[in-house]
């Protein structure tokens, strides 16, 4: 007979390359892989993507700035101009770098970032005290900014299936807001002790990192 936790964290790694959104493959706060339904669900996510992005497009609106495609290798210059914004959703390009004059954008409720390749994020993060979501994953970040732990008011933090962070600032326990957490697939060997202090964290995936002192939470 197999390893099930193996066998869950795998369904829950492939599901996550194929796009599959966590409330497909989770029942009330576990992972359900009894039906392997992998290739409905990815179907049926592929459908309701295809048609958010046709509801944006109807809905465009002025707060939200949106990108993608492998041409894009920087922001364009304009967007420091933009400072109303109050969401970036930017997806599956080859951006290395978010600039400090990021810390203009007061209004910031929504970083969305994943899949590019983003290798660190400014200190200027800090003082987005807007900020509600953070989603860097699947990109090349070689640590996580202490000074993240400065944005108050966030309550989703995705840094999932990045390979360079050996480890979580301290200062990640100011976020007492905060009520979901993704950190799998790093390289962490213990359960960052920030966590522990997030009084609200109602989902933590830690899943796929190298844990060796499990015991000592």
């Amino acid at each position: 007979m197999g390893n099930p936790i193996k066998e869950e964290w795998d369904f829950v790694a492939e599901c996550r390359r194929k796009g599959v959104p966590q409330a497909e493959y989770c029942k009330n706060g576990f992972v359900d892989t009894s039906t392997r339904l992998l290739e409905k669900i990815e179907r049926n996510s592929l459908a309701r993507q295809s048609a958010r992005v046709k509801d944006r497009g109807k809905r465009s609106s002025p707060f939200v700035f949106e990108l993608s495609g492998t041409q894009w290798t920087e922001l364009p210059d304009s967007l420091k101009e933009q400072t109303h914004l109050k969401e970036w959703h930017i997806h599956n390009t080859l951006i290395q770098i978010i600039p400090t004059y990021i810390e203009l954008f007061q209004a910031m409720k929504i970083l969305d970032l994943p899949k590019n390749q983003i290798t660190c994020l400014p200190a200027e993060i800090g003082v987005l005290k807007n900020l509600k979501e953070l989603n860097v994953s699947f990109n090349h970040l070689k640590s996580i900014s202490p000074e993240l732990g400065d944005c108050e008011n966030l309550e989703r933090l995705d840094c999932s299936w990045e390979p360079g962070p050996d480890g979580a600032p301290l200062e990640l326990s100011n976020l007492k807001q905060v009520t979901f957490v993704d950190i799998s697939a790093n390289k962490f060997s213990s359960v960052p002790i920030c966590v522990l202090w997030m009084c609200h964290l109602q989902w933590l995936d830690i899943s796929s990192n190298n844990l060796s002192d499990l015991h000592k939470i």
